[in-house]
């Protein structure tokens, strides 16, 4: 199986047999929902490139993805990385059913967790989340795409960049 994107064109590829189909256009995203067939990625190709330059140049296998939004993240990081634990938590309560999907089909329930109805700014359910996913164990990567608010970003930034491994990355995309 290949791990690496297929670009069909600047603005969509294929990983693994999955199709991605990237807009940075807020309006776009909302416009347009994943499906059994394709993710929406909210990211530009650069960004997607350079997330496996990452996956390329370093041990990542312990990964918290704040912002689930419409699963293309999750399906992503899940196929790029192939981690050993990825813990997604979304805002929204409403899952995203071909994320549930495609994680099923592809065997990852015991790697890809997923949690809906959680504030990022909850330090407490944060924490709990994470304790229970990761049983202490250092993170190697924080993807915090959520609120894009300052207060919540900070707090979420506050409560995860501890649990951080030496060297671990965290991201803040969209700012």
């Amino acid at each position: 199986m290949n791990h690496n994107p297929i670009w069909k064109s600047d603005a969509s590829f294929t990983l693994a047999e999955t199709e991605f189909l990237m807009m940075h256009n807020p309006e776009d995203l909302k416009r347009l929902e994943t499906t059994n067939e394709r993710f929406l990625l909210g990211k530009t190709r650069n960004l997607v490139t350079n997330t496996v330059a990452m996956r390329d140049s370093e041990s990542i296998k312990q990964i918290v993805d704040l912002g689930i939004y419409k699963g293309g993240s999750i399906a992503l990081y899940a196929l790029l990385f192939m981690p050993l634990k990825l813990v997604g938590i979304e805002y929204s309560k409403e899952p995203v059913e071909p994320l549930n999907n495609f994680i099923a089909k592809n065997g990852l329930q015991k790697q890809v967790s997923t949690y809906y109805g959680v504030n990022q700014a909850d330090s407490k359910q944060l924490r709990q989340i994470v304790g229970a996913e990761f049983g202490g164990v250092e993170l190697d990567l924080v993807v915090d795409d959520a609120s894009h608010y300052y207060a919540e970003t900070r707090s979420s930034f506050e409560t995860l960049f501890p649990m951080l491994r030496p060297g671990g990355i965290y991201i803040i995309e969209d700012w």
